[in-house]
């Protein structure tokens, strides 16, 4: 229960802000939409590799103060980010295991492997 003379946040669905944000290896992408004024507004800002959230959030107040919105009216915040898809490319992963079914594990990576040479493409071992 909110405090005498609190009111509770209005439901995200009724705040005019959606921000959509990818998070790339070189900078961090923001789009802004402003359901006031049916505009939609494009922020970049350099990606901190060490804490991604560092430049996100820089992102989000320098959007905020240049495209004149509180943070509080943000209703919706989409992410995506590239920083998984370019380790792969770039092969900058630590070593790990991908368990499926069989054949699996090719088809979800078929769009990739042309353009990489697999470690190893041998037989799967196959539990009973």
């Amino acid at each position: 229960m909110p405090a005498v003379g609190k009111s509770l946040p209005k439901p995200a669905s009724e705040r005019p802000i959606r921000i959509a944000v990818d998070i790339g290896g070189t900078f961090t992408d923001l789009h802004v939409f402003d359901a006031r004024t049916n505009q939609v507004h494009g922020w970049k800002i350099a990606t901190t590799p060490a804490d991604p959230s560092l430049g996100l959030m820089q992102g989000l107040r320098e959007a905020s103060d240049r495209f004149d919105f509180a943070l509080a009216d943000v209703g919706l915040l989409m992410h995506g980010t590239t920083v998984a898809t370019n380790a792969v490319l770039e092969r900058k992963l630590a070593r790990g295991l991908l368990v499926t079914t069989e054949g699996f594990g090719l088809r979800i990576a078929a769009p990739i492997l042309p353009r990489l040479t697999p470690v190893s493409l041998g037989q799967s071992e196959t539990r009973s």
